[in-house]
């Protein structure tokens, strides 16, 4: 067991932003495909999760610049070491997941057509799923109703590929 101080409570919160940004897109990402005829109910839990995933998103971004820090890894050293290198990697699919997540936020709902939620949506998850299969994630579980985009899920890393409309999830 950890003993419990600064560090592990850093590391804490650090997964806990971790957990909540890309749990939460997996969540919506399963109950939207069921809200399909029902796009107010759709938008209004896009709407809710907006509440929990950008304080998680902020989170997990402040406590992971302060672990790089407080381990030595610093702008200038990212690409020197191996451990450099794979932060690196989690921080440009965490960029790109949250930057993602932001055009779909900033889109106005008048603009965003069905098409281009998708897109971005899923582009979000992508990287957010690539970041964490990164950090060493053992399980991820893509679910998605298209068996093309599971196909693809699984060759980018997915372990396991759901089909929402015939499977319990």
């Amino acid at each position: 067991m950890l003993p419990i101080g600064g560090h592990a409570l850093l590391l804490w919160f650090h997964v806990l932003g971790a957990c909540t940004w890309i749990g939460g897109q997996l969540a919506v990402a399963v109950v939207v495909p069921v809200l399909r005829g029902e796009p107010r109910l759709a938008a209004a839990l896009g709407r809710r999760f907006q509440w929990v995933a950008w304080p998680a998103f902020l989170l997990l971004a402040a406590t992971g610049v302060i672990q790089a820090l407080d381990d030595g890894i610093t702008p200038t050293t990212l690409l020197a070491t191996s451990a450099g290198r794979t932060l690196g990697v989690k921080l440009l699919f965490v960029l790109l997941s949250g930057t993602a997540a932001l055009a779909h936020t900033l889109t106005p709902p008048s603009r965003r057509s069905a098409r281009l939620s998708a897109i971005l949506g899923g582009l979000s998850l992508l990287s957010a799923v690539m970041a964490a299969r990164s950090s060493g994630a053992r399980h991820v579980v893509a679910v998605e109703p298209e068996a093309t985009k599971r196909a693809l899920a699984l060759e980018l890393g997915a372990t396991h590929a759901v089909d929402p409309s015939g499977e319990d999830v």
